[in-house]
């Protein structure tokens, strides 16, 4: 039987909420806007482009705004995750070469290519995978937030 992604990722979707934590989103407010000029190299793998920190916080104000962990649940246990307040979490490892939940479940887990989407992972390597991966979908708003937790010390010391 012979299945198209958006079955796949429906299906998905439909079975399990593991990949998406509950958050409460406000669906009222507008979308988050980037601009290529705050592109900067933090200290992420040589040769990744982060977002900048304005960016970062500016997507994470924002409650319709996906976070994306893109690293390996032993790494997730062994440092943690990105605990926001008002932002939709989701576990999509990737590796340096492919997504693979993204590229069968994209579409069910971020919904509206519209609204913003920070992608992160241990050095900004698989972030940067998963964020080209997103933008070949047609999803506008795309940062690639470096590495958790060295790339993002200015989030954990507010």
């Amino acid at each position: 039987m012979l299945l198209t992604r958006r079955a796949v990722s429906s299906a998905i979707f439909a079975t399990t909420n593991a990949f998406v934590p509950p958050t409460a989103i406000n669906t009222h407010l507008s979308p988050f806007g980037v601009s290529k000029r705050h592109l900067y190299t933090a200290k992420a793998a040589p040769g990744i482009i982060i977002a900048a920190p304005e960016q970062i916080k500016e997507a994470l104000a924002n409650p319709k705004t996906t976070v994306v962990d893109a690293r390996r649940i032993d790494e997730i246990l062994e440092a943690g995750y990105l605990k926001t307040p008002n932002n939709q979490w989701i576990h999509a490892p990737c590796t340096l070469e492919e997504c693979p939940l993204l590229s069968v479940a994209a579409e069910s887990l971020i919904r509206d290519p519209e609204d913003p989407v920070v992608v992160y992972c241990a050095s900004g390597k698989r972030a940067q995978v998963g964020k080209e991966f997103l933008e070949s979908e047609g999803y506008k708003f795309v940062l690639n937030a470096g590495g958790y937790p060295e790339d993002m010390d200015y989030l954990l010391q507010q």
